[in-house]
């Protein structure tokens, strides 16, 4: 009879155990699972402040000479093709984009201290001509050649008019719109492959928008067609209007109208 209560005993403080490993484990596992959920929010946030911060940026430039960066004639660009013609709107004037000087007229003229240089569509570099978005490393290896492979984990801001001739052009805006653009910063395409997945796009859009990925202020458009792949990466989903969670790989460029990143527009 005592060996039997002595090997009760046992099993029960092999249970009692047991329990206080699992309970460990599970504290851990909810540990895990809060630490990753607060970076990933720490992530949005920086994100969005980022953006805000470009936004602000624009709108002091355009207090203090009437137009927008690159669009303004009064912040003079490398050449004078690259001066703009102050018409509102980030388009080609002499043969060159406004948005070339975009980032640039921002430094010359002290609104940012990051020394960006003009580019001319074929050589962006993340950094260098335009800024490189926090928060967003990446690397699908989804390239159509060496020269695509350019500075591709760190996405970057650019700007463009998003009119039914831009590349970036979306049903999602209801007009068209000087716009910011969150996109792959490397290679000779910028149009090249996906800055983030659509979860993420999706995190942003609620944070700074409607959640929608076809409309609103803030629109998802998929990465371009690259070389060797049939299809175009994945980030919207236009049957719901919401975007395309269930992606394996990071096919989401970010359209958000430089009104928005103001705050002065829906």
């Amino acid at each position: 009879m005592a060996a039997l209560n002595k090997h009760q005993y046992e099993s029960a403080f092999t249970l009692v155990e047991l329990s206080i490993v699992l309970v460990i484990i599970g504290l851990l596992i909810g540990g895990i699972l809060a630490a990753q959920s607060m970076i990933q929010t720490a992530k949005i946030n920086r994100i969005v402040q980022f953006v805000s911060q470009y936004g602000i940026a624009t709108g002091n430039f355009q207090n203090l000479y009437g137009a927008l960066p690159g669009d303004s004639s009064k912040v003079s660009g490398p050449t004078t093709a690259y001066n703009g013609d102050e018409n509102g709107i980030l388009d080609v004037v002499g043969g060159a984009a406004e948005a070339v000087t975009f980032f640039q007229d921002l430094y010359a003229s002290g609104m940012v201290k990051e020394a960006y240089k003009p580019f001319d569509h074929y050589h962006i570099v993340a950094g260098y001509t335009e800024p490189v978005v926090p928060g967003l490393g990446y690397d699908t290896g989804l390239r159509a050649s060496v020269a695509d492979v350019e500075n591709d984990k760190f996405p970057a801001l650019s700007v463009a008019y998003t009119n039914g001739n831009s590349p970036y052009s979306t049903a999602g805006f209801d007009a068209s719109y000087n716009s910011f653009i969150i996109r792959p910063g490397g290679g000779t395409s910028y149009l090249q492959g996906g800055a983030m997945h659509a979860k993420m796009a999706l995190a942003l859009d609620n944070k700074m928008d409607n959640g929608l990925s076809t409309s609103g202020g803030m629109v998802g458009f998929h990465g371009a067609h690259i070389a060797g792949l049939d299809t175009y990466q994945p980030c919207v989903n236009n049957a719901t209007n919401g975007y395309a969670l269930d992606a394996t790989i990071d096919g989401c460029t970010l359209v958000i109208k430089i009104c928005k990143a103001q705050g002065i527009c829906n």
